[in-house]
């Protein structure tokens, strides 16, 4: 659940995923 909407909000906010990944 928590990966599938990290993937679409890396999409939108592909700097904020960045933080979220590492």
């Amino acid at each position: 659940m928590l990966v599938q909407d990290s993937r679409l909000r890396t999409n939108r906010q592909p700097g904020r995923a960045k933080s979220i990944n590492s």
